[in-house]
């Protein structure tokens, strides 16, 4: 369907800007065939009128007749064809309009009036024709580019969906081993303990299977996510994992892209606190301000590890993941100093998941 019958107003619009094209055409033929404004209006109004329902149809013929840069020729040979048989078969009606005019009123003037003016209508017609042409070319590219914009995105969301699964998967064996094995000595030791790790495992088990495929979460979420996360992790590390929130309760309800801060934590985790034999503490700061949400993660750092072993998968991935999601209206900024490293993460506070 055409672009434009797909929307009523446009509809509308369209027909009150023919009106004055109509009045204009029906004034010329008025003067160059000295007759009354009248007579040149019931005489060609009505076939003018039809001629724009006619110029919507060119939108099929320009789909079935694409424009071509290498066939620009056979394009224009084609076009001109249909031109020809377009103009002709409009010309066919308003003639058959002039012949009923002519019975009705008995009076031959109408015939010879449209013998008059047919040239006219003539070129009226092919002028349009090329008009509408030309003008459904442009709309037709611009439907192809969006086309391929949205293809784009869905592409990019495809490829953060699969860094995702495989981030997921690159945390999960590592951090489920860990938490097993410490599982395994707390059924002896400390039955209790043991009952509260399962448990937080099983809600940061069912948070992965429950909020993997949503295209956003609350901020709340993800936080009470990687809560789950270091708790489990401070058992297992004990007093070398200490843990300071510094979360403005403004920003908490905005919606950010899922999993966007465990890559964060789990990075602070394994090369700021598992490396050091006195551990430290784990800085995570969150803010809203003027429509951003500032996330800061800060940690101790092991400047040996960090040199040895990189900064890891999980925040080149995430780059991507925020880019994907984002576009150009989010950033990811790490920070090394000799004892410390900071991810810092800005978000829109507003953002809402992009459709497809």
């Amino acid at each position: 369907m055409h672009p434009i019958l797909k929307n009523s107003k446009a509809f509308i619009l369209l027909i009150l800007g023919w009106i004055p094209v109509i009045v204009a055409l029906v004034y010329t033929q008025s003067v160059l065939g000295s007759y009354a404004l009248k007579d040149a209006a019931l005489l060609s109004g009505p076939p003018l009128f039809i001629l724009l329902f006619f110029l919507l149809s060119t939108w099929y013929i320009c789909k079935g007749i694409p424009l071509d840069v290498k066939k620009i020729i056979a394009v224009g040979l084609k076009q001109m064809a249909t031109a020809v048989i377009f103009v002709a078969v409009w010309l066919q009606l308003a003639m058959i309009y002039s012949e009923a005019l002519t019975l009705i009123e008995q009076s031959e003037i109408w015939r010879q009036r449209f013998t008059q003016s047919w040239p006219m209508l003539a070129a009226s017609g092919f002028l349009f024709y090329f008009l509408a042409c030309m003008a459904n070319y442009l709309l037709l590219s611009l439907e192809r580019a969006q086309e391929a914009e949205q293809e784009a995105l869905k592409n990019k969301l495809l490829s953060s969906q699969a860094e995702l699964n495989a981030l997921r998967s690159t945390i999960h064996p590592h951090f489920l081993f860990n938490s097993l094995t410490a599982l395994a000595a707390l059924t002896k030791s400390a039955p209790d303990k043991a009952q509260q790790v399962s448990l937080k495992l099983a809600e940061f088990l069912r948070y992965s299977l429950q909020h993997g495929q949503k295209e956003s979460v609350t901020l709340e979420q993800e936080l009470e996510h990687v809560r789950n996360y270091l708790s489990i992790e401070k058992i297992r590390l004990g007093n070398r994992l200490n843990v300071d929130y510094q979360i403005d309760s403004q920003a908490t309800q905005s919606p950010i892209l899922p999993f966007a801060l465990l890559p964060l934590i789990e990075n602070a985790v394994k090369y700021g606190i598992e490396p050091s034999l006195l551990g430290g503490t784990i800085v995570v700061y969150v803010q809203s301000t003027n429509g951003w949400i500032n996330i800061l993660i800060k940690n101790p750092l092991e400047q040996e590890t960090m040199e040895r072993e990189g900064a890891g998968l999980g925040l080149s991935t995430l780059q991507k993941r925020i880019r994907a999601y984002y576009g150009g209206e989010a950033r990811l900024q790490t920070k090394r100093t000799e004892n410390v490293f900071t991810a810092q993460l800005y978000l829109p506070s507003n953002q809402k998941s992009p459709k497809l």
